[in-house]
């Protein structure tokens, strides 16, 4: 490793980010290597140049993000003029200065092959006019989008003076990102895939926000309440109407032949400022249900023989635009035992295996002589289904 490139990031991290002096009194906290995330050779280099530089250094060992730190590790910090985290700990809390009268410094290069690389050797000053030149083409820019190939989409505006906006109360090396924007006036979805690492987890998160103008919705009408031959649908505006959520879905194999799943999905939605059904301003969106899962396990027995079972359900919803009658909330069993033998696979499969009466539609309209008063009529779900198939690969 090129010890002049080390030597560089050192003074970089040390003196250009951390403005420190012989005068001031250094804290390095580390995680513990073994959890996987920072090596304890960036800490014990950086440790050595601080003493080289005569500035009085002390190392305090941490453990994983969740693990709670007592009201000493708070005072312990603010004991000293500055401390530099090389753990994930550190980038707990970073908007607020709360409880902290010390400079923190939040490292992001893990160990000391990343540290003299351009990631940690780039000059810290032209590191901040780069920032400072993104920051004043945001908060110059009239409509800002975010993307990326795994699908994330979000657009929105700056509506306000994005200067007012607050910076992170640690110093961060290197600079990796601008400065906080406010995230109400955008809409869209952000999308995170593959996050879990050396759990062998597979980890997939959306999440997604849209404050929807001259909203379209599809409602009914009985145009004669004598006459259940005009009930008829028709599409309206609803002036405005907002849609907030996020879907997340895990995969954990436990073994080879054994894995879990669990796909979660949380809606949020209102109908916003309805001028021709007033009544319905702030209720939720029809067929929106504010939650939705399915979980289940895959086991493979044998060679031949594979059992997968999984449940799926979703809370209560309205039916319609139209009326107020909502749905019940359901949970379905369904079962799949899967059987190869060389080119010929058989699969048993139930459907609802508990039998479960649960409904998907509602209409409510007037139907039945003599009055033709108004009732709700649904349209169920299926029943329990059972089938075999038979596939052959030629």
């Amino acid at each position: 490793m090129n010890d002049t490139k080390l030597s560089k990031a050192a003074h970089n991290l040390l003196i250009e980010c951390a403005r420190l002096r012989q005068s001031d009194t250094l804290l390095i906290v580390r995680e513990k290597e073994s959890l996987g995330w920072y090596k304890n050779d960036i800490s014990d280099f950086i440790l050595q140049c601080a003493e080289e530089m005569g500035i009085h250094t002390s190392l305090y060992e941490v453990g994983s993000p969740e693990t709670n730190q007592d009201q000493n590790f708070n005072e312990k910090i603010n004991q000293y003029s500055c401390v530099i985290f090389f753990a994930r700990l550190g980038d707990q809390n970073r908007f607020e200065n709360k409880g902290f009268s010390t400079k923190r410094v939040m490292s992001y290069v893990r160990d000391c092959e990343s540290l003299a690389s351009i990631f940690g050797t780039l000059d810290y000053k032209l590191n901040i006019l780069v920032k400072d030149a993104i920051d004043r083409l945001i908060e110059n820019s009239n409509i800002i989008k975010i993307n990326c190939p795994l699908g994330t989409n979000l657009i929105g505006k700056i509506t306000q003076d994005n200067s007012e906006t607050k910076e992170v109360s640690v110093l961060r090396f290197p600079i990796l990102v601008p400065k906080p924007i406010d995230a109400k006036p955008f809409y869209g979805k952000v999308v995170l895939n593959n996050y879990l690492t050396s759990l062998d987890t597979y980890l997939d998160l959306v999440i997604f926000f849209s404050d929807r103008k001259d909203q379209q919705v599809l409602i009914s009408t009985q145009v004669d309440p004598q006459d259940p031959n005009t009930f008829l649908y028709l599409t309206r505006n609803a002036a405005e109407g907002n849609n907030f959520g996020a879907e997340l879905s895990i995969k954990k194999d436990f073994s080879d032949s054994f894995n879990m799943f669990f796909d979660l999905g949380l809606l949020k939605t209102k109908i916003k400022n309805y001028a021709s059904r007033p009544d319905l301003e702030g209720r939720e969106q029809a067929h929106a249900p504010s939650y939705s899962f399915s979980t289940g396990i895959s086991w493979k027995i044998s060679q031949q023989l594979e059992f997968i079972l999984d449940l799926t359900g979703k809370s209560d919803f309205y039916y319609s635009d139209s009326h107020d009658n909502k749905s019940d909330s359901y949970v379905l069993t369904n079962m799949n035992l899967v059987y190869t033998v060389k080119r010929t696979k058989y699969n048993l499969w139930i459907r609802n295996l508990f039998d479960e009466y649960y409904s998907l539609r509602g209409f409510y309209f007037g139907n039945e002589p003599p009055n033709f008063e108004e009732s709700l009529y649904e349209r169920h779900g299926d029943p329990r289904n059972l089938r075999l198939s038979i596939q052959y690969v030629f």
